[in-house]
């Protein structure tokens, strides 16, 4: 089985444009380190629920499906990219 551990040491990770302001309505895509590969998301620590990427709130927090805040965790090493829309989420591969 794999070991999920959060993004970042906090449990709820801030995401903000250059500029500074909260990254509302943003995504974050996760690839395997050093590819292109994408990989799964998981929105709890045993992995059970998984997506591709994640919709940032209007204050630039990660959500889950019912819209609340939610901490998230990956299986192996990786890069993230955010993303100004769903839209470049799914079409651009880096």
């Amino acid at each position: 089985m794999a070991t999920y551990t959060p993004i970042s040491n906090e449990f709820i990770q801030h995401q903000a444009t250059a500029s500074g302001t909260s990254a509302s309505g943003y995504f974050i895509k996760a690839y395997a380190s050093g590819t292109s590969t994408p990989i799964s998301l998981a929105l709890d620590s045993e992995g059970s629920t998984l997506v591709a990427k994640v919709e940032l709130d209007s204050l630039g927090y990660a959500q889950n499906s019912s819209g609340g805040s939610t901490a998230v965790y990956v299986d192996q090493t990786y890069r993230l990219v955010l993303y100004v829309n769903a839209t470049d989420a799914d079409a651009i591969l880096f």
